[in-house]
């Protein structure tokens, strides 16, 4: 099976290419990579049906070489995750099924290629600059505020104060505009928008007469609390000072924030590599050590005592073994859904038999009726 290929390279790939001397570059080769082909053609390429090694009787030694078709790749913790081709075409160069339902089906396999971990891990490759800025603009803005807040605290609590009152009578105002009882929009563009709002005379009476309680309650408040709001203001006026007169009291806020970065710098990478242990599997997509356990049981014991399976190919119909722990692979792509799995089993059969392995890739199997 093709797709069970593992190869230690140097980097990973990043771009689709069909020539040998570029698989060579990365060493993708099966056999002595100085015998392949070099004209351009396909007759070495391990995806293809008429490849040469393909076409060699079995046992023949010695085996004909072949090489393997680059294609983008992620490099996510030394592992090389293939990223989904974006076409039919790019499809079949990188060995994936040329049909347009299997190759739906394969590509949703490697769509998010190690899953929530992929996704996390390619999102902030991209962000990580916007994160990082928009953490130490944060940072300075604070530090700025800090520094400069005894100068305007009385001026910005008075300003906002001030804002809110005025928006309050605003509101009051247009309510009792709204009530019929006074007219302060009429000729003006307001006089629309509060026609537009439907409400009947007794709900717009008692909206006006809420929200005026509510103004006078908020006023009252606030001159209840005047001198309480002053002394407040003055003891951060006095804590800005002493930021300002003693510059080194920065430092430890500093300290704390780049500790929790640490920490959280480690916890993350630590949980990275757990949730990565093992073999990367790229049928699931996925980690064998973190996925296979996900569906286990009930879904793998069904298709495992339904096999062998049926598959029709071209009018003819043919039966494969599942064997449990390819069951178990099945069901982890297929969320637990048996009837999915088996579909994705004659799915992949029936492009093996076309491909040109026959029911020989897939052991046992009987022959075709």
């Amino acid at each position: 099976d093709l797709s069970s290929r593992r190869f230690c390279v140097a980097e990973c790939p990043g771009a689709s290419s069909l020539s040998a001397d570029t698989s060579v570059a990365f060493g993708l080769v099966e056999g002595d990579a100085q015998f392949l082909l070099r004209d351009g053609s396909d007759g070495d390429n391990c995806f293809s049906p008429n490849s040469r090694r393909r076409l060699q009787p079995e046992g023949e030694e010695p085996r004909l070489p072949c090489f393997y078709p680059t294609y983008p790749t992620l490099d996510v913790l030394f592992k090389c995750v293939p990223l989904p081709p974006a076409n039919l075409t790019l499809a079949k160069m990188h060995g994936f099924p040329a049909e347009a339902k299997a190759f739906t089906l394969a590509a949703r396999f490697v769509a998010a290629p190690i899953g929530a971990l992929g996704d996390t891990a390619s999102e902030l490759q991209v962000t990580w600059p916007l994160i990082l800025g928009s953490a130490c603009f944060t940072l300075v803005l604070s530090l700025l505020w800090l520094a400069l807040l005894r100068y305007f605290a009385l001026c910005l609590v008075t300003t906002i104060g001030t804002c809110i009152m005025t928006g309050m009578l605003g509101v009051t105002l247009l309510a009792w505009d709204k009530a019929g009882v006074i007219f302060i929009t009429q000729g003006t563009a307001l006089e629309s928008v509060l026609a537009s709002i439907t409400v009947s005379a007794s709900g717009a009476y008692a909206a006006a007469v809420g929200i005026t309680i509510a103004t006078v309650l908020l006023f009252l408040l606030v001159v209840f609390f005047a001198r309480r709001i002053l002394v407040a203001l003055r003891l951060i006026q006095e804590a800005s000072r002493a930021v300002a007169e003693v510059p080194t009291l920065l430092v430890f806020p500093l300290t704390t924030l780049v500790s929790l970065l640490l920490l959280l710098g480690l916890c993350a990478t630590s949980s990275l590599y757990l949730a990565s242990a093992g073999r990367y599997d790229p049928v699931l997509g996925a980690y064998t050590h973190a996925a296979t356990l996900a569906f286990k049981g009930a879904c793998a014991d069904d298709i495992v005592e339904a096999s062998p399976l049926s598959v029709v190919v071209d009018g003819k119909t043919t039966t494969a073994a599942v064997e449990r722990d390819e069951a178990e692979r099945l069901c982890v792509v297929a969320q637990g859904n048996t009837e999915e799995a088996k579909a994705a089993w004659r799915q992949k059969v029936r492009s093996l038999i076309r491909q040109g392995e026959g029911a020989t890739s897939v052991p046992p199997a009987s022959e075709p009726s």
